[in-house]
């Protein structure tokens, strides 16, 4: 059987992003854990189905239910050559594949998330994840500014990144809600 010919679509390539020929990714939230995870992906378009060694990911937000993901590929340095695979599906071999459920969420799963208390009251949107030696800080921006959350599972009440939504509990924090956001 040819390499990557049961390999599973996880996104596809938007356009060319940066001068050493890293690509901007559409990824389903779903697929991201195992992009990440995986050593190499198959690339499918008009030049063939090529793989690829992961040299580097980025996560850089997210639109209409699907991420954005910067990454570099072993072999793509420059924008001629990665131009060749915009549009291509990306794909990754089901040995690589990550089960989709679970509790732990990589940071880039968490930018771009809207965070909301559980009465549904919005408190903004994560820009940032600040890793600290206790416990992670999400940097979430609101109508009011930015604020920092703790990324702890009393605080962190639910997360669905399918729904692009961050469950709050404020209460777990002591917080006013009505000063924060």
């Amino acid at each position: 059987m040819p390499l990557g010919a049961n390999a599973v679509p996880v996104g596809y390539v938007l356009r060319t992003h940066g001068i050493e020929g890293g690509l901007l990714l559409s990824v389903d939230p779903a697929g991201l854990r195992t992009l990440l995870a995986a050593p190499r992906v198959v690339l499918v378009a008009e030049p063939g189905m090529i793989p690829y060694r992961v040299a580097e990911v980025r996560a850089l937000g997210q639109a209409a239910g699907r991420l954005r993901v910067w990454v570099r590929f072993v072999g793509l340095d420059t924008p001629e050559r990665a131009q060749n695979w915009v549009g291509a599906e990306v794909r990754v071999e089901p040995q690589f594949q990550l089960p989709a459920a679970s509790d732990d969420f990589f940071a880039s799963e968490l930018v771009g998330l809207r965070c909301r208390t559980r009465e549904g009251r919005d408190l903004g949107v994560v820009r940032e994840v600040w890793p600290t030696a206790d416990v992670d800080q999400l940097l979430v921006e609101g109508r009011g500014g930015c604020f920092f959350l703790p990324a702890r599972d009393e605080v962190l009440a639910r997360i669905a990144p399918a729904e692009g939504e961050i469950e709050v509990d404020l209460d777990a924090l002591g917080f006013d809600p009505e000063t924060i956001g």
